[in-house]
C-alpha cells in the first residue's frame, strides 16, 4: 500500500528500469487501520479518529497522477544527436595528448580541466539513475563514457608529468574520487527520494556551471588580444553543440537541473562562436588543439 507520495516516488524507481512508462493512480477508499482509525468492518472511518493529513488521499498524489515517464517522441531523437555531440567533444583534447605523447611532456598544459570534469561526469551520471531521477538514464550513460574519457586523459597526462605535478594530479584525482564517494553515500542516506534528487540536482547544476564557466578566461584572451589562436573551433562548436541538446532535453523532459547549467552553456558557446567568427579574419590562424590553461 502507497501511504504517501515519497512511496510513490520511490515506487517509480523501481519500476521504471523495468520498462514501465507510465503509472496510472486509482485511490479508493478503505479503511487503513482498525486499531488506530477506529474503521468498522464494512470499511466506514470515523472522521475525528483520523488525521486531518490523511482525511483526503488525493491532493498527496496529484501531481503524479498520469505521470509519464517519457515526455514524448522527441526525448529518443535528442538523446541520439546528444551522444554524438557528447562524444564529439569528449574526444575534443585528443590533438592536445597527441603532442604530449610524442614530445613525452606535459609542457605548460595543465590537468586541472580534466580532474573537474571527472568530477563533474560523475556527479552528473549518479543524478541520471533511477535512484536519484527519474527517466534520465541517457545522462547516466553520457557521463559515464565521459568519466571514462577524463579518467584515460589524467592517467596519460600523470604518466608525463613532472615529478611535482604527478603528485599534485594523484593528490586531485584521489580528491576527486572521495568527494564522489561522500555525494554518493550520502545521499543515499536521504531515505526521501524528492530531497534526493534536489539535492545532487543543486551540486550537478553547480558542477555543470562551473564546467562551462571555464572557457571565460580564454574569451579575455580573445577580446585582449584580437586573435582567436588560443580558441579552438572544434572545442567551442562541440561545447555549444552538447549544450543545446542537453538543454533540448531537459525542456521536454521537464528537469530545471539538466535545463538550466546548460542553457547558461548554450549560451556560453554562442558567444565563443560568436568571437571566433569575428577575430578570425583578425588573427588569420586557427588553432585546432585545446587550449589547457597553466594554472598547476
Amino acid at each position: 500500500m502507497i501511504d504517501d507520495d515519497s512511496d510513490f516516488q520511490n515506487m517509480l524507481s523501481l519500476v521504471h528500469p523495468l520498462g514501465v512508462d507510465r503509472v496510472d493512480v486509482i485511490i479508493i477508499e478503505m479503511g487503513i487501520s482498525n486499531e488506530k482509525h477506529g474503521i468498522r468492518e464494512l470499511g466506514e472511518a470515523n472522521g475525528s479518529n483520523i488525521i486531518d493529513d490523511e482525511m483526503d488521499l488525493l491532493p498527496m498524489f496529484c501531481r503524479n497522477e498520469k505521470r509519464t515517464l517519457l515526455s514524448s517522441g522527441w526525448v529518443n531523437e535528442i538523446t541520439h544527436i546528444g551522444n554524438i555531440f557528447a562524444f564529439g567533444l569528449f574526444v575534443s583534447p585528443i590533438p592536445t595528448f597527441r603532442r604530449i605523447i610524442r614530445n613525452k611532456s606535459t609542457e605548460q598544459f595543465s590537468g586541472l580541466p580534466y580532474i573537474y570534469a571527472l568530477l563533474n561526469c560523475l556527479i552528473c551520471a549518479w543524478y541520471g539513475t533511477p535512484l536519484v531521477s527519474l527517466d534520465n538514464l541517457f545522462v547516466t550513460t553520457v557521463n559515464s563514457v565521459g568519466a571514462v574519457f577524463q579518467i584515460t586523459y589524467i592517467t596519460m597526462f600523470i604518466t608525463y608529468a613532472e615529478k611535482e605535478n604527478k603528485l599534485r594530479m594523484l593528490g586531485l584525482l584521489l580528491a576527486d574520487l572521495s568527494i564522489f564517494a561522500i555525494v554518493l553515500v550520502g545521499s543515499l542516506h536521504l531515505s526521501d527520494l524528492t530531497t534526493r534528487h534536489i539535492f545532487i540536482g543543486f551540486l550537478s547544476g553547480a558542477s555543470l556551471v562551473s564546467m562551462f564557466a571555464s572557457p571565460l578566461f580564454v574569451i579575455n584572451v580573445v577580446i585582449r588580444t584580437r586573435s582567436v589562436e588560443f580558441m579552438p573551433f572544434y572545442l567551442s562548436l562541440s561545447t555549444f553543440l552538447m549544450s543545446t541538446s542537453f538543454f533540448l532535453y531537459g525542456i521536454l523532459n521537464g528537469d530545471p537541473f539538466i535545463c538550466v547549467p546548460n542553457g547558461i552553456g548554450t549560451i556560453l558557446g554562442i558567444v565563443q562562436l560568436a568571437l571566433f567568427f569575428y577575430y578570425k579574419n583578425a588573427s588569420g590562424e586557427v588553432s585546432r588543439e585545446p587550449l589547457i590553461i597553466s594554472s598547476t
